[in-house]
Parts: structure tokens; C-alpha cells; sequence
């Protein structure tokens, strides 16, 4: 057995995957992962990471499976421009303090719909990816069951008896 057998994995390519057309979706948080990545500054050093995975549910691929997002982040919250800060206050419509934070549930996150949306952008390496620009709460839509019949206004637009509106500068 080879050095790199014993020592390293082989990881299939990921060509087979399509890339959304730049939009919102429909989508649900599948999975948040825990990984480690090379630091920007210094790449001997491992940053720890979140990886956001989102999967939409009102559009599939030629292939009919749906579209897959991935958003990486920090794991540090609280400064406004860490991307875990920027994700969470996104999705929660709002900054948390301390204690609710500490209380984020990410079964409750799971079973939430969350509009995503993407972008298209093309990585260093020349690869076609959909990066997400912003993760929003899905807003439920109010359903009108039937139209009251109170006036919507308390004086009438139209004088009743006058066909004719005055000229006020006549």
C-alpha cells in the first residue's frame, strides 16, 4: 500500500452538480457542519469554520434533485462584520445579545423556510458557483377569507350628488 493510500483520501469530483440561475429561493437548512479551514493570512494555520448548507424545495435541476448552497462562515459572533454575525442577524431579522444567542436552537433553524439568495460567481480556480448573498426568513402569506363591507375611508373620494369636482382655482 501506497504512502497516499495509507495517509490521504480520494474525494470524487463534483462536476455532476449544477449552478442555480442568480435568485431568491425557497430553501431549507439541511445540515451545518463543523470544519477547519487554511487561514487568508497564513494558510499553516487552521481557522475553524461553519459550513451553511441550504437545499431549495421550489426548484430542482435538469436532473430533478434540488439545488444545494453553501455558505462558510466563522464561529465567532458578535462583531458586525464576522460572517457568522452577518448570517445569524440576517435570518433572525435582528441582532441577539449574549444570553440569546447562547439559546439559538439549530433544530428550530432546520425546520424553518428561508429565502436564499444567490449569486452566480466564478471562484479563482475558473469554477461556475453559486455564492449566497443573504438568507431571510420566509414571510408567510396572509390569506383573505372575504372582503369586509366597512368603508375603507371614514369621507367619501366622490361627493355624493356632484358629478363635477369644483376648480379650486376657477
Amino acid at each position: 500500500m501506497s504512502f497516499f493510500a495509507k495517509n490521504a483520501q480520494f474525494q470524487e469530483s463534483r462536476t455532476d452538480f449544477e449552478i442555480a440561475e442568480s435568485g431568491t429561493y425557497t430553501c431549507r437548512l439541511i445540515e451545518v457542519e463543523m470544519s477547519e479551514q487554511p487561514d487568508f493570512n497564513d494558510p499553516s494555520v487552521m481557522k475553524p469554520n461553519f459550513i451553511w448548507k441550504f437545499e431549495t424545495t421550489d426548484a430542482v435541476d435538469s436532473n430533478d434533485r434540488p439545488f444545494r448552497f453553501t455558505k462558510y462562515t466563522g464561529r465567532s459572533y458578535g462583531n458586525e462584520k464576522a460572517g457568522l454575525t452577518i448570517l445569524v442577524n440576517q435570518m433572525m431579522g435582528r441582532a441577539l445579545s449574549k444570553a440569546e444567542f447562547a439559546e439559538l436552537n439549530l433544530d428550530e433553524l432546520m425546520e424553518k423556510p428561508w429565502r436564499v439568495m444567490v449569486d452566480e460567481h466564478t471562484t479563482g480556480s475558473g469554477k461556475q458557483v453559486n455564492k449566497i448573498m443573504s438568507v431571510r426568513p420566509v414571510q408567510r402569506k396572509i390569506v383573505v377569507d372575504h372582503v369586509l363591507d366597512k368603508p375603507a375611508h371614514k369621507k367619501p373620494l366622490v361627493r355624493p350628488g356632484s358629478d363635477d369636482v369644483e376648480d379650486p382655482f376657477a
